[in-house]
């Protein structure tokens, strides 16, 4: 069954509380209609519609225009663009559904920005100059542009301060690693001076002929071989000396007896290490 023009007018206030009459007369009536959607930051936006019904609707469509754009705002679905189907139907069409619609159309009309409240236009504009107030007033597509532009200049501008400030905290973070890297390479330059004076100490110690000697098993080997040579000719001396003291002097014999002694103790103790070293090493 179809709506009657107050049945149609009584689902729009239930349906939007946000609901106010503009112009009431015998040609037209004007009704201003408030909707909010949420955004994904979970922030919302509003914008006004105003709904203009004639003294044959709903015999005749409506009219929807955005409050301060007066362009008519398509009252089909979203999704049906190019629907062949008529905006308005007197026996099918709902006038809640229509203005559903229109605020859809809105919404995807601004994208990601939110529309200027009429307040924010009367502030903009109190600011402007005389001639810019000229051309919107004779350009009936200025004004269109300005609104849509407003929004788009002040999202611009919240990104353009959300980059310095990210840059001011790269900057600061650049600082204090700056700081860092000052003390690392302080470290780094410390420890090079510590491994230049090793290196020193390393070369000085591959000058040493004692270090030379024993530095590799083979210079081991070779040095108690030669060790072992020299105490050999050293003891036959000695013996030789003993030998010819003993005719002589009983004194003397003693004292080389027991150098002889000692020489051949020190001997075998450095073929016991010689021959231990090399059992090691098979």
């Amino acid at each position: 069954m179809p709506r009657d023009r107050n049945a149609h007018i009584n689902e729009l206030k239930n349906a939007f509380p946000q609901f106010k009459v503009v112009k009431e007369s015998q040609s037209e009536l004007i009704f201003a209609i408030e909707g909010s959607e949420r955004m994904e930051d979970r922030s919302s936006r509003s914008l006004t519609l105003l709904v203009s019904l004639s003294p044959t609707f709903p015999q005749s469509a409506p009219s929807i225009a955005m409050s301060y754009l007066f362009f008519k705002v398509p009252m089909t679905k979203v999704d049906e663009p190019d629907s062949k189907t008529p905006e308005w139907d007197p026996e099918t069409s709902s006038l809640v559904e229509c203005v559903r619609n229109a605020f859809n159309h809105l919404w995807v009309y601004w994208g990601t920005v939110s529309p200027p409240s009429m307040g924010s236009i009367t502030e903009q504009l109190s600011r402007e100059t005389d001639r810019l107030l000229v051309d919107l007033n004779e350009n009936p597509n200025c004004l269109d542009a300005y609104c849509y532009q407003l929004p788009i200049m002040k999202q611009m501008r919240e990104m353009s301060v959300r980059s310095v400030n990210e840059l001011e905290s790269l900057a600061n973070a650049n600082v204090a690693l700056r700081t860092e890297v000052e003390s690392l390479y302080n470290e780094v330059k410390t420890m090079q001076s510590e491994l230049y004076g090793q290196m020193n100490e390393l070369e000085e110690a591959n000058q040493n002929k004692l270090i030379i000697s024993v530095c590799t098993p083979e210079a081991l080997v070779k040095t108690l071989e030669a060790d072992l040579r020299k105490l050999h000719e050293k003891s036959r001396t000695i013996a030789k000396t003993t030998i010819d003291a003993y005719g002589d002097n009983k004194k003397n014999f003693q004292e080389s007896f027991e150098v002889y002694r000692a020489t051949c103790k020190k001997m075998h103790e450095i073929d016991l290490k010689l021959r231990a070293y090399r059992t090691t090493k098979s």
